[in-house]
Formats: structure tokens, sequence, C-alpha cells
């Protein structure tokens, strides 16, 4: 569907109504407003959303899933609205990024569906930590060393340089004046903020340094009324023994489908 403003701007409105849920929705929407497609349906009161990107604009899509020409995303109020927009879908190779559980066997008469990753997202609202007392200042400098550490996590270094360009803030465990452990922090969607790059040199893990740098990025985001937001990879024990240990809380799974077409 042609994008017009008045199509962006009433899927944004209705995206707004859960933007926790609809996160990653809304990230991609607005950052890539030029390259998307929107299909937007309708009825009654409930509604349905289908965002197309192109795969080669994601990173990290492009990493994971070479062999996928686009990335879709799908949210709504109604499955039944949302397996009708997913029906309607030309044969491609696809990326389905679900928020929510569906149903997807109307589609295996045209495509393969494989499981892909998953990745469980949290967040917090206040902040009392032991690691409080070592917590370490935050710096919008970056430098070489922290972009190449930040780089391990699947960020191309133009990302990251445009993250920084665009106000964000990054905090390292430093020692002997090497680095040992980094995160940074950038605008997802408005006042939500994800804490990225987390990546702790192998000869310097299970020494609590990871805990200390996601610490300090949650203390400068509530101190500066900013809501965090922490990914993790669901196979990632150790990513989130991290976030539950510092009592951040799941708010949302986004589980990822492949689809490819069966003729």
């Amino acid at each position: 569907m042609f994008m017009t403003d008045s199509l962006f701007e009433k899927s944004i409105t209705y995206l707004e109504t859960d933007s926790f849920k609809h996160l990653s929705t809304l990230k991609y929407l607005t950052l890539y407003r030029d390259k998307v497609t929107i299909h937007l349906l309708e009825e009654r009161n409930n509604w349905a959303i289908l965002v197309t990107i192109p795969a080669e604009i994601l990173s990290y899509d492009t990493a994971t899933y070479p062999y996928a020409n686009k990335a879709i995303f799908v949210n709504g109020t109604s499955e039944q609205l949302k397996k009708r927009l997913l029906n309607s879908l030309p044969e491609d190779n696809y990326i389905l990024r679900l928020n929510e559980d569906m149903n997807l066997s109307d589609m295996r008469n045209r495509f393969r569906i494989e499981n892909g990753n998953a990745f469980v997202s949290y967040s917090c609202s206040t902040f009392e930590d032991c690691a409080a007392n070592h917590i370490v200042p935050g710096s919008t400098h970056i430098t070489d060393e922290a972009v190449s550490l930040m780089m391990k996590n699947g960020y191309s270094e133009n990302e990251i340089k445009k993250y920084f360009d665009n106000g964000s803030v990054w905090f390292g465990v430093k020692m002997n004046d090497r680095i040992r452990s980094v995160c940074f922090v950038y605008q997802n969607y408005n006042d939500i903020w994800e804490i990225a790059g987390v990546h702790t040199l192998e000869t310097e893990r299970n020494k609590g340094y990871a805990r200390i740098v996601v610490a300090s990025a949650i203390a400068y985001l509530l101190k500066s009324n900013l809501v965090p937001r922490y990914e993790a990879d669901a196979r990632n024990t150790n990513s989130i023994k991290l976030a539950q240990s510092l009592n951040m809380k799941e708010f949302l799974r986004i589980n990822h489908f492949l689809l490819s077409p069966i003729s």
C-alpha cells in the first residue's frame, strides 16, 4: 500500500496504544519510513497492520537470515485481520517477527515455515541494586576500542556511530587502560531507550563486569526519566539471568519465523 502521511500517522496512533508491545514495529517504521510499506485493515473496533522492510537494511537479519529478502511485522487487535494480511503476502522469502502467538497453519499451503530465533525483552521502573556502589559513569565520546567490542554483538560500525550521532551513551569497566566490559544505550522509540551492545572479554567473564555496566545504564536512564529496555536472545541464559538479577521484568517475547515459497 502506498505510504501516505495519513496512513503512516494512523498506523503510529494504533501502535502507540501499546508502545511496549509494538516497540519493534514502531522503531523500524519510524527509522526507515522511506523504505517500508504498510498494509492496514480496520473492521469495527479492530485493526491490523503489516509492515514490510527490505531485509538488506537490517544488519542482524542480513547476517542471521541471508536468504531472506524482506522482514515483516504484523500487529493488531484481531488475529483474523492479521491472518488476512499474512495470507495476502506475495511469494517471497520472509522473516516474520511476531510479538504474540499466532496460528500460522493457514499459510502452510503456500509457504514452508521454519522457526528462527526468539528474543525476550525486559524493563524496570525502579532501581535498587547491590551493584549501585559500583556504578560507572557514562560517556558520549565513543572510542575505537569500545566500538570494536560493541560490534561483537552484531552491530555494524556505521550503526554504532549513527546511534552516537543521535545522543547515545556508553558505559565501560576499564582496568589497566583496557576495556573489560561495555554496553551502550540509544533511543529506541520516544522515551524508551535500549540497553545494547553488552560484551565482556572472554578472559574477564563471570567477574560481575557485565552486571556493573548494565546496572550503570539502568541507573542513568531512570535518572534521566527514560524507560530502559533490555533484550536477550532466548537461548542466552546468562543474559537472561543478568536481567533477572537486576530485578528487570519480562514484558515481551518476539519469535522469528522463516517463510519460503513452496513452489
